[in-house]
């Protein structure tokens, strides 16, 4: 698994940086019938690296899916607060309406046919997210399903942090999203450990790159080699304080080489927790 949002352009002469975010592509080229892109119910995966893991060690992990033409897609991560809440990004859903998108719970495999899905009763966009400012400001969302989920070993919910801050904690980052920036997405739940940077080191790292901002709302995780990817947009950052896990961040932008080069950069959970709770009991 490597990481999602920002993009680099290539001349010639001059190299031209900028930020994308992966949530977005991965849904341009499902419209456009990208041959990388598999309905989930036929998947066929090509795995360029990462680990496997297993969705009972991330039962709050789910798959956003985007239905187009007879099929469902795999787009974004999200993961399970409530047994009626989910939090995602707020780009993978930008745009869409409750009735072309649904979650997929309580499998390790996205071609598993005994998941859980469930359609979705509204979608809440943070009110202040913005697309088109420099590092896409509040990038969170929340989803209201239409039918409970019931908890188990396979599906349940994480707590959203309070203050704890996580810099310098070894974190999870864990979906389906693509293993590097050019190859397909896999099917089995991958993950891998980083560690969370501070807001300063994070925004000194993204400085020479136009488009790029850090602010009190993001979290950061670095370690060379290793990111999220398009598809993980979304999805969870998993930290621990004792044996408690925490869902510190949502997935939200990063390189679109997916090198690990730049911090990957996630919404920050303690930012939104008021946010959050205006809506659901967490």
């Amino acid at each position: 698994m490597k990481t999602f949002v920002l993009f680099l352009t290539f001349g010639s002469a001059v190299c031209t940086q900028h930020i994308m975010q992966p949530g977005r592509e991965l849904i341009k080229e499902i419209f456009s019938f990208s041959s990388e892109i598999t309905d989930v119910d036929g998947f066929s995966s090509k795995i360029v690296g990462g680990s496997n893991a297993d969705i009972t060690t991330y039962p709050w992990q789910v798959s956003l899916q985007m239905r187009s033409g007879s099929g469902w897609y795999h787009i974004c991560g999200g993961s399970i607060i409530d047994n009626n809440w989910i939090v995602t990004a707020a780009h993978c859903v930008d745009g869409s309406s409750a009735n072309t998108l649904r979650i997929a719970a309580g499998m390790t495999k996205l071609s598993d046919t005994s998941r859980t899905v469930r359609s979705l009763a509204r979608i809440i966009m943070h009110p202040n997210y913005s697309s088109s400012r420099p590092g896409y400001p509040n990038d969170i969302a929340l989803l209201e399903l239409s039918q409970s989920l019931t908890f188990g070993a396979t599906m349940n919910k994480i707590a959203v942090p309070t203050t704890q801050d996580f810099t310098g904690s070894t974190c999870s980052l864990s979906g389906w999203g693509r293993l590097s920036g050019s190859g397909s997405s896999p099917d089995n739940l991958k993950d891998v450990q980083m560690t969370i940077i501070s807001n300063s080191e994070c925004s000194t790292r993204w400085a020479s790159v136009t488009g790029a901002a850090i602010n009190d709302g993001n979290i950061c995780i670095l370690e060379s080699g290793k990111s999220a990817c398009s598809g993980d947009s979304g999805g969870p950052m998993t930290c621990y304080s004792g044996n408690t896990p925490y869902l510190a961040g949502a997935t939200s932008w990063g390189i679109s080489t997916c090198s690990g080069d730049f911090p990957s950069v996630y919404a920050r959970l303690t930012s939104f927790r008021s946010w959050i709770s205006s809506y659901v009991s967490i």
